[in-house]
């Protein structure tokens, strides 16, 4: 049975409810203060200089926007009270993941292109070497081309790689191909060492995938030489073949990470048939189900062989 004060409450929670939306019908819908991303991926509409006329082709041809420089936008705020000019400036963090904190140790610079000649050099290449291994379900949201990537670890180690991808961009340093004419077994070495920067990310973003490539060596990903059952302080380029893995047993401390594993089975599989691999590992099967396994996932992403 329902009493008077609960019928008061009811009336009030009424009243107030009318009240509300009394308020809300008077006034205007609130706008959403929402700008794509990917305008800042792109050239200006009012820019028609031969760079962007390139920028432009490339992504309609390939679904991929297309940078050469590392700032996305750089615009003014306003003045703080000193009278000086405030900016804010958004680039390309190669060590940044949407939705994940950057625990990165490493930070980059770069050196950028310097002529149209150039840039259109690299993506001629990029067209003829790397996309054509791709479908556009798997290619990167977009490409930064630069001269060079100068990253710098948190040992003060230089780094000078070819390519690092992050979840929206692939950089690819250019030095290489524009230091001298290549040949054409050095452009394809070149083109799957980008290629391979590229499918690590495209493995981080599609984890389940490589969930069975993951399950013949995954508890022993990062361990220490005793969760594989070694006693000894060392271990032998062998034992790590019999447990699946394909690096060198020179100074190993821990068994091969995740990560590592991936890179390492990603080359094989790019650079040698699967015939070529039975025979290279003929003695170890884990090895070869793990390079098959590899294959057959790239293969139903996107990639083509």
């Amino acid at each position: 049975m329902i009493n008077k004060r609960e019928i008061i409450v009811g009336m009030l929670l009424s009243l107030t409810a009318v009240f509300l939306f009394g308020s809300c019908g008077s006034e205007d819908a609130p706008e959403v203060n929402y700008v794509n991303p990917s305008v800042y991926f792109q050239p200006a509409d009012s820019d028609l200089s031969q760079t962007a006329v390139l920028r432009r082709t490339f992504y309609q041809q390939t679904g991929c926007f297309l940078l050469f420089n590392d700032t996305l936008q750089h615009r003014l705020l306003g003045t703080d009270i000193n009278g000086d000019q405030q900016y804010f400036t958004e680039t390309v963090d190669m060590t940044y993941n949407v939705g994940q904190t950057n625990t990165s140790t490493t930070s980059y610079t770069y050196t950028y292109l310097s002529t149209y000649d150039e840039k259109k050099q690299i993506v001629d290449f990029l067209n003829t070497y790397v996309l054509n291994h791709m479908t556009k379900q798997i290619r990167p949201f977009s490409f930064f081309i630069c001269r060079q990537i100068i990253g710098v670890n948190n040992l003060g180690t230089s780094l000078r790689p070819y390519a690092t991808s992050n979840q929206r961009c692939t950089a690819i340093a250019a030095y290489y191909l524009l230091q001298r004419e290549r040949t054409e077994e050095q452009k394809l070495n070149y083109a799957k060492t980008i290629i391979n920067a590229m499918i690590g990310q495209m493995a981080q973003n599609n984890s389940n995938a490589f969930t069975t490539f993951y399950s013949y060596s995954g508890k022993y990903y990062s361990a220490n030489f005793s969760a594989a059952g070694i006693t000894t302080s060392s271990i032998t380029t062998d034992q790590l073949r019999k447990l699946g893995f394909l690096s060198s047993a020179a100074s190993l401390t821990y068994l091969p990470s995740q990560d590592t594993d991936l890179t390492a089975y990603t080359l094989l599989v790019l650079q040698y048939t699967d015939a070529q691999i039975q025979s290279m590992y003929a003695d170890y099967d884990i090895i070869i189900k793990k390079a098959t396994e590899m294959r057959s996932t790239l293969i139903k992403l996107g990639y083509v062989f």
